[in-house]
């Protein structure tokens, strides 16, 4: 995903798939061990 800087980009983003096909973390917790998994010692 690139970066937005209207609200034009901002719904370009949006309409490219429902949030919840995504795969994105429900929970910061989930956020954090995926990232942590991803990334190891970094």
């Amino acid at each position: 995903m690139g970066s937005f800087a209207t609200r034009a980009d901002l719904r370009a983003i949006e309409a490219e798939m429902p949030w919840e096909s995504r795969g994105m973390p429900r929970t910061i917790h989930s956020f954090l061990s995926r990232t942590a998994a991803a990334h190891g010692d970094r």
